[in-house]
C-alpha cells in the first residue's frame, strides 16, 4: 500500500479537479445542476479510484480502480468538449482544462501500465 498523494496521477487529477469545480459553476444557470453536477461526478471519481485503488492489497485491484479513473477522465474530456461546442464556455477555457484532462489521462495510463505489469509479474511467481 502507498500513500496516494504522493502519485503523480493523483495529484494531477487534483488539480484538474479544482479547475473543473471552477468551470462547472461558471456553466449557466441552466446546466448547473445537470451538467454540472455530472462534471463534478466525474472529476471526483478520478482522484477517488486512484485513492482507492492504491489501498487495495494487488495490484490487479489496483489495476481496476485504475481503468475506471481512466474511464472517469475520458467522461470529463467529453462534458467539457460539450460545453465548449455548445457555447457554455468559452474556448479560452476550454483549452487549458482540456490540456489538464489529457495529461491526466496520459499519467493515469501509465500508471495503469505499470500497474498491470506488476499484477502480471506477481502473477507468474
Amino acid at each position: 500500500m502507498q500513500n496516494y498523494r504522493n502519485l503523480i496521477a493523483w495529484k494531477k487529477g487534483h488539480a484538474l479537479a479544482i479547475a473543473g469545480y471552477r468551470v462547472a459553476r461558471s456553466l449557466p444557470a441552466e446546466e448547473r445542476f445537470e451538467m454540472g453536477s455530472q462534471l463534478r461526478r466525474a472529476l471526483v471519481s478520478i482522484t477517488s479510484n486512484i485513492a482507492e485503488g492504491s489501498s487495495r492489497s494487488s495490484d490487479r485491484a489496483f489495476a481496476a480502480f485504475l481503468d475506471s479513473s481512466a474511464a472517469s477522465a475520458a467522461e470529463v474530456e467529453n462534458l467539457l468538449l460539450l460545453a465548449a461546442d455548445v457555447g457554455y464556455i468559452g474556448r479560452e477555457v476550454h483549452e487549458p482544462i482540456d490540456a489538464q484532462v489529457r495529461e491526466v489521462r496520459r499519467v493515469v495510463a501509465r500508471l495503469r501500465s505499470v500497474v498491470k505489469a506488476a499484477a502480471l509479474e506477481n502473477r507468474r511467481r
